[in-house]
């Protein structure tokens, strides 16, 4: 069980909801524009100036209790107390930039790399989970809030969510491809899968995981900050994930992680 300074789940609610808004408004407006990164992934107007009104909310608890931040725009500021805000301010961007509905702002904190809280926010949809380890996961939607559990009662949908990323490097990117397709011979003889999705995103199936809308989730490769929030919502409503380096071992902050959920 974690425990977190006194306000700071509260904080980082409204930091999403804000910054969701914002996005969306952006977007709405037709005031939004987006290019490519280095990596050729997107970065909009949203992105950043989300991020930026998260840094805001979660400032106090920086500097008087020592939590870092590792944000996808802005890059890592060191903390002390082993404590991080893990940040992704859009999770989806190119979902958001298209008018698809499937991307969401992601806060999560990690305790030494490993995930133990978040809160992502939907904004389209009017959405907002949030979990801590030890204290259950929890949807708010529509000015109500429910606890989120995966029981035997929670409808089966036996749907495989996959994620295929792209990658810069060319041979990484073959290397990528290759496993994938070694994959997908044995998943669709699966009997147990009925149906496969792709929701553009890791973050977002994580939460229908925690509703009982995934069976199943792969996702690789994946950065950290893509996952952090979302991790500890879908594990507290009763998930079993794992996290690693594509290259084996624990994950590290900057790392390409393999994820692989499940509801048993």
């Amino acid at each position: 069980m974690v425990e977190l300074p006194e306000g700071l789940m509260q904080a980082m609610r409204e930091a999403a909801r804000e910054a969701g808004d914002n996005a969306l408004r952006l977007r709405e407006e037709g005031v939004e524009s987006t290019e490519s990164k280095s990596d050729k992934s997107l970065v909009s107007r949203g992105d950043t100036e989300g991020e930026a009104i998260i840094r805001r909310h979660l400032a106090p608890f920086m500097e008087q209790h020592g939590f870092g931040f590792l944000g996808e725009e802005t890059g890592r500021t060191e903390g002390t107390s082993g404590f991080d805000f893990v940040v992704d301010p859009i999770d989806g961007t190119t979902n958001y930039a298209a008018g698809d509905p499937n991307w969401l702002v992601s806060i999560g904190i990690t305790y030494r790399g490993e995930p133990v809280a978040g809160v992502t926010y939907q904004p389209e949809v009017d959405k907002l989970c949030y979990a801590a380890d030890g204290h259950g996961a929890f949807l708010e939607r529509g000015g109500k809030t429910k606890q989120l559990r995966i029981s035997e009662e929670t409808p089966r949908t036996h749907i495989l969510d996959l994620l295929f990323a792209r990658h810069p490097s060319f041979e990484n990117q073959r290397a990528i491809n290759s496993r994938w397709f070694e994959m997908v011979p044995e998943l669709t003889h699966n009997e147990q899968i009925g149906r496969f999705r792709t929701a553009g995103c890791p973050s977002v199936p994580l939460c229908m995981m925690a509703e009982g809308g995934r069976q199943a989730i792969i996702a690789k490769p994946v950065k950290l900050w893509d996952v952090a929030a979302a991790i500890p919502i879908a594990r507290e409503a009763g998930a079993k994930i794992s996290l690693e380096r594509e290259t084996g071992g624990n994950p590290a902050l900057d790392d390409e992680l393999t994820m692989v959920a499940a509801t048993k």
